[in-house]
């Protein structure tokens, strides 16, 4: 078979799906065994070590895995100590090792070499349906838990969940390797005249200022909320898919920029600045933010700061904050236009609704992470995935003997070019503050707590000031609750009885539903584990999970990131 492939389509027989098991003995991972078959289960083998599965993945174009970022270094591992040579560069990975890395830390793919001139493409079947596993199979293969109580070997019952995934996203057609990608190019498909409408900024310059007003959403906890103190009874509220219902419905740029310095001369239309200004809360929840060296920083006081704002950050930030720009420094006014998103949007919508778990799972997917593709680097010359072997009892430098030591991930080059149309991604993520701004502002006697586009409030009637029903934008009751406690953003427990919720972000997955009411106390303990580079690859290590009293915290500690 030939290694060459149009750049766009691969085969269905071109793809395998591959289960690595790995062990950890409390110093050094390694690979139990190694599992394969392609994707209608044929050709399932069962290899003790990756060296014997490499002549059963010489069959195929791209291997999907889970957990890539365990599963990866692991990998890499094995090949450098058999005396495989790294690449740098990840577009040749013909006879040497290579891959590419995000920013974070978090393998995209690897490239591994197994047979003579011949590479297979490992890639991660979460980066296209971003589910904890036992999420994944109750979804997309029901019959799993048949097939273990019927003694099917478990790596075969994982392998079919794995290929039900990769099957269902119909991942074989592309060469896209996340969900957003496969969004984003669908989303190019549909809507018409797409590059007339979004044409890329006219240099780097340019796309970063644009995507310095590209920010997140807001979250903190409410005025009726104090850290680690019980509330009484409550409601959470969310909308039905913000940041598509923006697309869809909200004015929105288009075409390229009017660019100058000074202020816009037309306040009412549509702009990003940057400006020097000042302010103070007048009344409400803090909503006005900025990018830092630490996070994103909330100000709930005073503002004396520069930025970048969209025209939508200046209609709330005029309306909740005594606020005054005192030097308008430079200026891009856009024309604007409504609905030409919504081709794409609104029959996901519908499917999002459908009976069919899967396909619901796979629209809320395609609906809620195109837009920031709008204001990613998509054009960078990635990162490659890079590995210099560091000794684990020293700190002074490289060494060679590797058994004893860490893979460490290091950035190759990173260059920016254009994002693909920053401006429409700041002005999404604009409009959806606005939109929860207002609901929580209008509730903020009840407000116990607020994020992006959701809000927790006492008592159970909705929320004033909100369109609720279930179409899209609209506002919809997500549970209800006895008692509460909230301890920071993303922290919190809802006791609902048999249905009780706790939201810890950072805590393993598998964890979170084993914290107990009582856990929620000041600086308890929460045991925890977490994916950490180790001797031999990659392990999966106890690191304790503490309850910060955010109350307490100080400077960078209490940046809302």
């Amino acid at each position: 078979m030939s290694s060459k492939r149009s750049n766009k389509q691969l085969e269905q027989s071109d793809v395998c799906v591959l289960w690595v098991e790995t062990a950890y003995d409390g110093e050094r991972a390694s690979i139990a065994s190694v599992h394969l078959m392609g994707l209608y289960g044929e050709n399932y083998v069962s290899r003790e070590t990756f060296a014997d599965a490499e002549a059963d993945l010489a069959a195929y174009q791209v291997a999907y895995t889970w957990d890539m970022d365990l599963v990866g270094p692991c990998i890499v591992a094995d090949y450098i100590e058999r005396g495989i040579t790294w690449s740098p560069d990840y577009r040749r990975p013909v006879n040497r090792l290579s891959g590419l890395y995000t920013g974070d830390g978090q393998f995209f793919s690897l490239n591994a070499p197994v047979a003579p001139g011949r590479s297979v493409s490992i890639r991660g079947v979460e980066a296209l349906l971003p589910l904890d596993f036992d999420a994944l199979a109750e979804t997309l293969h029901p019959q799993w838990v048949t097939d273990l109580a019927l003694d099917v070997p478990w790596p075969r019952v994982y392998l079919d969940v794995l290929a039900a995934a990769v099957l269902f996203d119909d991942a074989w057609a592309s060469r896209k390797m996340t969900q957003a990608s496969r969004a984003f190019a669908k989303l190019r498909e549909v809507v018409a005249d797409f590059d007339g409408l979004y044409p890329a900024p006219t240099g780097v310059p340019e796309s970063e200022m644009l995507r310095a007003a590209y920010l997140p959403g807001l979250c903190d906890l409410g005025p009726e909320a104090r850290p680690f103190v019980e509330t009484g009874a409550g409601s959470s509220w969310d909308v039905n898919s913000l940041y598509p219902s923006v697309m869809a419905g909200e004015r929105l740029p288009v075409g390229r920029p009017y660019y100058h310095e000074g202020a816009p001369e037309d306040m009412g239309g549509l702009w990003i600045a940057n400006v020097v200004c000042e302010g103070r809360l007048g009344w409400g929840v803090p909503c006005f933010f900025q990018k830092t060296e630490c996070g994103t920083k909330v100000w709930d006081d005073d503002v004396s700061t520069s930025c970048w704002i969209t025209s939508v950050d200046y209609e709330y930030l005029t309306t909740y904050y005594d606020f005054d720009v005192w030097c308008w420094n430079s200026c891009f006014e856009y024309e604007g236009s409504t609905g030409d998103l919504a081709p794409y949007i609104e029959p996901l919508y519908e499917m999002k609704s459908c009976s069919d778990p899967a396909m619901r799972l796979v629209a809320k997917q395609a609906l809620n992470t195109v837009y920031g593709k709008f204001a990613a680097r998509t054009l960078m010359v990635e990162q490659g995935l890079g590995y210099e072997l560091i000794d684990s009892r020293e700190d002074d430098g490289p060494s060679l003997v590797h058994t004893d030591n860490i893979l460490k991930p290091f950035k190759i080059s990173q260059r920016y070019v254009n994002s693909v149309y920053p401006a429409l991604a700041a002005f999404v993520t604009a409009y959806g503050r606005r939109e929860l701004v207002r609901v929580a502002n209008t509730n903020f006697d009840r407000l116990l707590y607020y994020d992006t586009d959701s809000v927790i409030l006492l008592g159970d009637e909705p929320p004033r000031g909100a369109d609720v029903g279930e179409g899209l934008g609209q506002w919809s009751r997500r549970e209800t609750f006895g008692r509460a406690k909230f301890v920071g953003p993303k922290q919190y427990y809802l006791d609902s009885g048999a249905g009780s919720m706790a939201v810890m972000a950072g805590l393993s997955g598998d964890l979170a539903p084993l914290v107990r009411y009582e856990d929620v106390r000041p600086y308890a303990v929460l045991e925890n584990r977490v994916c950490r580079m180790v001797p031999g690859g990659a392990a999966y290590v106890r690191e304790d999970y503490t309850l910060k009293d955010w109350s307490k915290m100080t400077g960078c500690d209490i940046l809302r990131t």
